[in-house]
Formats: C-alpha cells, structure tokens, sequence
C-alpha cells in the first residue's frame, strides 16, 4: 500500500450533488484498486452519503466563499503534505458539465501525480482573454506540499500586483454577468470581488507555464463538451 493518500477536499456551500457523490465513489475506487493507497474525505458539510470511516468534517469558513474552505482544509493537521488532493465546491456538481473528458483529465492528473516525481504540480481549469490567463478553481489537484505555498486568503496582496484596467473589468464583470448579482448584497459582491483578485493570482504569472491546464483549448475540455 502506497504512503500517499488521496484527499478529497468538499469545500461545499451546498448540499452534495448526486454527480459528486459519484465522483467520490470512483474516486475511492481508484484509490483502492489502481493507485493501491489510501483516502480520505474533509468536507465542510456534513454528508449521510459517505461512512465516517476516513471522513472529516471541520468549520465552514466562508470568509472569503470557497477560498477560505480550500484553506482551511489545506492546512489542517490531519493533512500530511505526501497527499495528493482533489479540491472542488459546489460549481463542478452544478454548473459545470462532468463528462467523459472531465473524468478522463482526472484521471490523468492524479496518474501524473503518483508516477512522475517532476511532474507540474497543479492541474485545474484555467480560463484566459486577450488580456491575461487566470485560474478558475471549481476543481484543482495537487500535491499538498505545493497547494500550502500558494495564497488562498491574502487578497490585499493580489490587489497590489495587478493593474487597475484589470480591477475595473472585474467589477464591470461583477455589476453586469455575475449570476448572483441580483440577489447578493453589497457584503457578498464585496466577497466575491476578493475571491476574483485571488484567482487572478493564485499562481504567479512566471508559473502558468508549469500547471497542466484545463482549458477551452485543451483536448479534454473538447471531448467533454462532445461526450
């Protein structure tokens, strides 16, 4: 049996989707019978569908939505930093489409994880415009003693390193596209525009290069869009 283990990390506003509930179990049946290892599942919401057996529930820390629940997990003491974990909230089990090419890049990932020691070291979906790339973390994995070094919370710093044209696109974003915006209130769009600014660096522009990207470009994001 492999010392590394698989974490799936629930940072969950919600009640668990059933398509996540799936996932789980393929995912638990991966880490029994192809990567010989064990597993563990942190949530942030308790679930009746999984046994308590390797199941942790901490705090809802949603400070900062999903970005405060990412970090905490991250960082609690049942983690070792050998894991590898598979991250994802609320928006993969609702408003993203789990085909064959989603399950396939995952796949892959935790594959690139447990075989190749100089692997890149996040894998996640990633979007881009003319003017900058940026990560869109409704799903990541990586290995724990990556993920601990980048910044989750520390939204002051971003707002520091990224240009004003960029920060009025943002809220110009947030005041016409948004999804919640008729219905959030001024703390909640205040929220949301933390978490944009985390995203625009979560992981240094000098390291985009270095994180395998699921993107629109991507093979696995087109076969998911076809199966």
């Amino acid at each position: 049996m492999d010392d590394r283990r698989i974490v799936i990390c629930l940072a969950l506003d919600k009640i668990i989707q059933l398509r996540i509930v799936i996932l789980i179990k393929l995912l638990i049946f991966l880490s029994r019978n192809v990567f010989k290892c064990n597993y563990l599942i942190i949530s942030t919401k308790n679930s009746c569908h999984f046994s308590k057996i390797n199941n942790f529930v901490i705090n809802d820390n949603n400070s900062l939505f999903d970005f405060s629940r990412y970090n905490d997990i991250i960082h609690c003491n049942f983690v070792k930093d050998t894991d590898i974990l598979f991250a994802l909230n609320d928006t993969l089990g609702s408003g993203r489409k789990l085909g064959l090419g989603l399950y396939l890049f995952i796949f892959f990932s935790l594959w690139e994880c447990f075989n190749n020691n100089n692997s890149r070291n996040l894998f996640c979906p990633v979007d881009f415009d003319e003017h900058e790339t940026w990560i869109c973390p409704y799903f990541f994995i990586g290995k724990r003693i990556y993920l601990k070094k980048l910044n989750f919370i520390n939204w002051k710093l971003c707002s520091k390193n990224i240009d004003k044209k960029i920060k009025i696109k943002l809220i110009t974003w947030l005041n016409k596209q948004w999804r919640s915006r008729e219905t959030a209130d001024y703390k909640q769009i205040r929220t949301k525009y933390k978490v944009l600014l985390l995203e625009r660096r979560l992981v240094h522009i000098d390291e985009m290069n270095a994180i395998c990207k699921y993107s629109r470009k991507s093979f696995f994001r087109v076969l998911n869009t076809i199966i």
